[in-house]
């Protein structure tokens, strides 16, 4: 690992550039050196989708939009859950115990970074993520996942406010993807306003956390952990054959409990209603 302000290496990422509040937000396409070839496409497309989402009244200058407050007036679909990012709240823990959880907009991030561009995407596993997530015209509740911030040491004693749209998320990028791809089929199907105000909403309060990550390294490293920890939460949470036996059948008792004998399409038909 190069010593800290030596010259930076060709092949590392781009510098976090400074965006202000009047720009509008950007899909940063890797350098191709740094890249891998199979990549070009994906981003390009990816870019174009996010093109779209931005070019939408609705969507227009989202990087400078503030994320939705517990208590914003207004109704239910422009309500947060969560307390929102706030200067002086996020210096203090980054100061003590390196990280900072709060609400944020999900298009602070430098959409298009990865801590690894040199990996090819997998637009497979990508499809999968957009058609379990958000298959659906409405939106979700909520942004499925974390997203995980990398702050350097700057960052950590000036706010990160100055570069919202360049803030560069180590949490896996795919969920993103898959969120800007379906949100990006929804504006050209000339989807209503009212549905797309509902994607607007969860952009605006996703869960976030800021993590003191100040090198290159520390930065990999996090990402890799993450991708580790995921398969190791599905390896301990999803139920072996036997278990999902014995939980369709209780909940088939719990069932006929209050609407009778049921057929196995009908046992089918609620559970996936229940579960969404």
């Amino acid at each position: 690992m190069p010593p800290k302000g030596s010259r930076k290496k060709k092949n590392d990422p781009a510098p976090t550039a400074i965006v202000e509040a009047s720009a509008a937000p950007a899909f940063v396409v890797p350098d191709s050196s740094a890249s891998h070839p199979a990549n070009i496409k994906y981003l390009d497309n990816l870019a174009r989708a996010w093109t779209t989402i931005t070019n939408h009244p609705i969507f227009q200058n989202v990087t400078t939009m503030d994320p939705y407050q517990i208590d914003e007036v207004g109704g239910e679909e422009k309500s947060g859950f969560q307390a929102v990012y706030d200067d002086a709240s996020f210096k203090t823990p980054m100061g003590k115990t390196k990280q900072y959880a709060c609400g944020g907009n999900l298009a602070w991030i430098k959409m298009g970074f990865s801590t690894s561009p040199g990996v090819p995407y997998n637009e497979n596993s990508v499809r999968k993520l957009k058609d379990y997530y958000f298959k659906k015209a409405e939106a979700p509740q909520r942004f499925p996942t974390l997203i995980i911030v990398a702050v350097s040491n700057q960052q950590a004693k000036d706010g990160v406010m100055s570069e919202r749209g360049a803030l560069e998320a180590v949490s896996p990028p795919e969920m993103v993807h898959a969120f800007i791809l379906r949100l990006e089929e929804l504006v050209s199907g000339n989807a209503s306003d009212d549905v797309l105000s509902g994607w607007l909403r969860i952009m605006l309060s996703t869960m976030f956390m800021f993590e003191l990550l100040p090198t290159l390294d520390s930065r990999s490293a996090r990402s890799d952990s993450l991708r580790e920890n995921a398969v190791a939460d599905y390896h301990g949470f999803a139920w072996t054959v036997l278990q999902k036996v014995y939980h369709l059948g209780l909940f088939k008792q719990r069932k006929e409990k209050d609407l009778g004998s049921l057929s196995a399409q009908r046992i089918a038909q609620i559970y996936n209603q229940d579960t969404g």
